[in-house]
């Protein structure tokens, strides 16, 4: 197993590996990897196409949760192998570790990108609530000015108290 370079150290598994690793077949990885659901695997010349673990995550794949992982081919001529060795179950262990370390900081960065999308709705959302506690801004209305042609004086007004009635103005 080898691990990416950068802040967090992630596995880097080879296809038989994810498939291992996931309870899932070779072949079921490989057609993942041909649709484009790995869009971070690299072909390595020497151990073939390699999977970052966080796109197994994000294909649905979860490495160590689907079942027990399945185990490589035992030599019966090998002691070191055997199941009861203390090693052996310690190497179990730090490899189930791993993947369960490996699952908890994939969930982390997915956290911590919806709260940092939340956080950007939550500010866009406070600046339209202060513009509709604000409220438009109208200017007073003005009234019209009569509009007078240079040279011609407006007329003054006369109440109609002053001016004859149409009795008095027909005798004239």
């Amino acid at each position: 197993m080898i691990t990416e370079q950068g802040a967090q150290q992630r596995p880097l598994w080879t296809l038989s590996e994810a498939a291992q690793h996931c309870s899932v077949s070779r072949s079921t990885v490989r057609r993942y990897r041909e649709t484009g659901k790995f869009p971070n695997a690299v072909k390595d010349p020497e151990r073939g196409w390699i999977v970052p673990v966080g796109d197994l995550l994000v294909a649905g794949l979860r490495p160590g949760r689907s079942g027990p992982l399945s185990e490589p081919a035992q030599s019966e001529d090998d002691p070191a192998q055997s199941e009861d060795d203390p090693a052996h179950d310690l190497a179990q262990r730090v490899v189930q570790l791993e993947t369960q370390l490996t699952v908890e900081r994939a969930q982390r960065a997915a956290v911590e990108q919806v709260a940092a999308e939340r956080e950007r709705s939550l500010v866009d959302l406070r600046a339209a609530l202060r513009m509709l506690d604000a409220g438009p801004t109208r200017p007073e209305p003005v009234p019209p000015v009569p509009v007078v042609p240079p040279g011609s004086e407006p007329t003054p007004s006369v109440p109609p108290e002053a001016r004859p009635k149409w009795w008095q103005r027909r005798n004239r």
